[in-house]
C-alpha cells in the first residue's frame, strides 16, 4: 500500500533526486527536520512539500529566503550580443504580420477540431507535470492522514462524548487557522519556495499557504516514514498541549447554543438587555443581561455589545445545566 502511495503521489523516476538548493538552503533543511524531531530518508519528499504553485515560474522563483544573501554583490550579467545572420526587427514584423493574417483566416470544423483538441492535450500534460512539481497533490494526502490520526486521538481521548462532540472537536484542530498557527510555531514560512511575485505580496505569511505546506509536509512525512512517523509529527506539534475542550469552549457561539437549549425545551427566546453603558467612545463597557420569559439570568460585561452578550449567554448556558438551583423549574414551557 505504502509503495502504492508512493507512486501515486511521490516522485517520479526522473524526478526522484533531490533538486539542486544552495548550501544555505541544505543547512536550513538539515536544522528543519531537527527541529521538528524528523530526518527525511529522501530529501526530495521535503522539498517538494514546500514547493508552491507559483514556483512553476522556474527561472524567477526563489529559494527559502536566507539563500539570497549569499546570492548579493554578484555582476549582473552582461547583455547579449546580436549574432550574425540574425533576423532584423524589419524581417520578424513582416513574418509576425502573415502568420496574425493566417490566424484570422476561417478554418474548417476539422481543422478546428483538431486545434481544440492538440490544445487540451498541451493543458492535460502541463496541469498534470505541474501538480507532480508542486505541494499541492501531497496537501491532498496530508489532509486525509490529519484527518485520520486527530480523529482517533478523539475516539480514544473522549471515550465518553457522541459523535457531534467529536466532529466540532476535530473541526478545531483541522481548521485553517489552527495550523497557519502551527506552521509559524515551526518556521515553515521562511522554507517555502515560491516566486518573487508571491514573496513581494506577503506569501510566505499569507495563512492559506502556510496552511497547505503544513498538511504538505504531514503528506510528506507519510510517504517518507510511513503513519507510525506522521502520527508521530501530528502528536508532537499538533495535537501537544492542547486543551481543546477549553479550546471549544472559547470558539463556541454561547448565544446560539443558548438559543437552542431554549427552543429545544420549549422556553421561549432569549431577551438581551443593555444594562449600563459607560466610557468614552474610544473605550466603551457594556453589561448586558439576558432575560427568559423575563426572569434575569446572567449578565455580561465586554467592550462591544456582541462580546457582553456572549459572555452573559455563556453564563446563563452555565446556570440552566450546572442544576446548582430551581431556575429551570421557574420556567414555563410553553
Amino acid at each position: 500500500m505504502k509503495k502504492l502511495l508512493q507512486g501515486l503521489f511521490g516522485e517520479s523516476a526522473k524526478q526522484k533526486k533531490a533538486e539542486a538548493v544552495s548550501s544555505d538552503t541544505q543547512r536550513q533543511l538539515r536544522t528543519f527536520q531537527r527541529d521538528i524531531k524528523y530526518k527525511f530518508r529522501d530529501e526530495s519528499l521535503l522539498q517538494r512539500a514546500l514547493k508552491h504553485r507559483s514556483w512553476q515560474g522556474g527561472r524567477e522563483g526563489r529559494q527559502p529566503r536566507e539563500d539570497r544573501k549569499s546570492r548579493e554583490g554578484r555582476q549582473p550579467r552582461e547583455g547579449r550580443q546580436p549574432r550574425e545572420g540574425r533576423q532584423s526587427g524589419d524581417d520578424r514584423k513582416s513574418r509576425e504580420d502573415r502568420k496574425s493574417r493566417e490566424d484570422r483566416r476561417p478554418r474548417s470544423g476539422r481543422q478546428r477540431g483538431e486545434q481544440e483538441q492538440t490544445g487540451r492535450r498541451r493543458e492535460s500534460r502541463s496541469g498534470t507535470r505541474h501538480d507532480r512539481e508542486t505541494n499541492e497533490r501531497m496537501e491532498f494526502l496530508g489532509d486525509s492522514v490529519l484527518n485520520l490520526v486527530v480523529s482517533e486521538h478523539m475516539y480514544r481521548t473522549f471515550p465518553n462524548k457522541r459523535e457531534g462532540e467529536l466532529t466540532r472537536f476535530k473541526s478545531l484542530i483541522v481548521n485553517g487557522n489552527f495550523l497557519m498557527k502551527r506552521a509559524v510555531e515551526i518556521g515553515l514560512g521562511r522554507l517555502i519556495f515560491m516566486s518573487n511575485a508571491e514573496e513581494k505580496m506577503g506569501g510566505r505569511k499569507r495563512d492559506s499557504i502556510l496552511e497547505d505546506a503544513y498538511e504538505a509536509l504531514i503528506g510528506a512525512i507519510y510517504l517518507d516514514g510511513g503513519l507510525t512517523a506522521a502520527r508521530g509529527f501530528i502528536e508532537r506539534h499538533v495535537l501537544a498541549n492542547v486543551d481543546v475542550q477549553k479550546l471549544d469552549q472559547r470558539n463556541r457561539n454561547h448565544k446560539s447554543a443558548l438559543l437552542e437549549f431554549a427552543q429545544g425545551r420549549r422556553l421561549g427566546m432569549p431577551e438581551y438587555k443593555t444594562i449600563i453603558e459607560k466610557g468614552p467612545d474610544h473605550k466603551r463597557v457594556f453589561q448586558i443581561e439576558v432575560h427568559l420569559q423575563n426572569i434575569p439570568l446572567a449578565r455580561g460585561e465586554g467592550n462591544s455589545k456582541k462580546g457582553a452578550q456572549q459572555q452573559a449567554a455563556a453564563k446563563a448556558l452555565q446556570r440552566l445545566t450546572d442544576g446548582s438551583d430551581d431556575l429551570l423549574r421557574r420556567l414555563k414551557r410553553k
